[in-house]
């Protein structure tokens, strides 16, 4: 019997656009405007999980040096928000201001970039493995209750950003996952640790907020917060494993019906009916006609599917 290995992301853009879906979930693609919000949040992610794991300020900063400067000037112009030098002092500011031990909760050892995985559905021959990778699994220090915690890094913390996690599919995944995996405790809670990346202000003017000028106050502009207690009651939890399913099995007929790339202009294109063009990273590929001969120009490789199954098997 085959395996396949999905995640929440696959399941995403299978919801979206069967064009996306391939791309993106089978052919391990993506732009490469895609890459610095990729990268940056990945180096983020790579120093927060040490800090959790009880590892120093001053050498997690080492870490994410180590992470994404390199790459960082070699692909990201110095003024940019994601430039090596801003995410850095954002970062050494999260760190200074969010001690450990002010938290409601304390990580769970063991469960730090912990890739959980269970079975989700057979279609045919075919064994369907949902996978997470948990940033961490917390203990509530008021009512020792397991909860899921996630890491975000965004451009703007506003309303909207804040709104979307309420239903959001990823955290309904989560808690499945969770409960698959630790039967004996109730998880019915996550939460977000929202890191707003946004240019840090360093002009010569006076900040309105603040009163002095913005080169003084300007680390204090990027927004952090934690966010929840985000919950899902059982029927939801039902709602999206139906809904889960269904989307793996058009996932592994697409996969079937449309193995190589060169099939890709066989595929429909939901995303211009639903409004997902807009912010698809193969927005560029689809204008052009989906030039199949001009991918290495256009996309990028990012195996993220194949570094994950190798992850759940221990094997990396």
């Amino acid at each position: 019997m085959k395996t396949i290995y999905v995640d929440n992301s696959t399941l995403e853009t299978v919801a979206k656009c069967d064009t996306m879906a391939l791309l993106s979930g089978w052919h391990e693609l993506s732009s490469y405007e895609e890459s610095a919000p990729l990268n940056s949040g990945t180096a983020v992610h790579v120093a927060l999980a040490h800090y959790l794991d009880g590892v120093s300020r001053e050498n997690c900063l080492s870490i994410f040096d180590d992470q994404y400067r390199t790459w960082s000037i070699d692909n990201v112009l110095e003024t940019d928000r994601l430039s090596f030098g801003n995410v850095y002092q954002i970062l050494d500011y999260w760190l200074e201001m969010n001690p450990l031990s002010d938290w409601a909760f304390e990580p769970v050892p063991g469960t730090i970039e912990r890739p959980l995985s269970a079975p989700l559905c057979q279609i045919g021959d075919v064994q369907v493995m949902y996978v997470g990778m948990l940033d961490a699994l917390v203990r509530d220090r008021r009512n020792g209750q397991l909860c899921v915690l996630d890491h975000k890094t965004t451009g703007t913390i506003n309303q909207p950003w804040i709104n979307k996690f309420q239903l959001a599919s990823q955290f309904s995944g989560y808690l499945w996952l969770a409960r698959q995996t630790f039967p004996g405790e109730a998880v019915n809670a996550c939460y977000v640790n929202g890191i707003e990346l946004s240019k840090v202000p360093t002009s010569n003017r006076k900040c309105v907020k603040h009163g002095v000028l913005y080169e003084e106050c300007g680390i204090l502009h990027p927004n952090h917060t934690i966010l929840g207690p985000i919950t899902r009651s059982d029927d939801q939890i039902r709602a999206w494993y139906d809904t889960a399913c269904k989307l793996a099995k058009h996932f592994v007929n697409l996969a079937a019906w449309f193995p190589e790339l060169t099939d890709v202009g066989q595929l429909h294109q939901q995303g211009t009916f639903n409004n997902s063009c807009g912010f698809c990273s193969f927005q560029t590929f689809c204008r052009m006609d989906r030039p199949v001969d001009r991918i290495d120009s256009l996309l990028v490789h990012h195996p993220w599917r194949s570094l994950l199954e190798l992850k759940v098997k221990g094997e990396l």
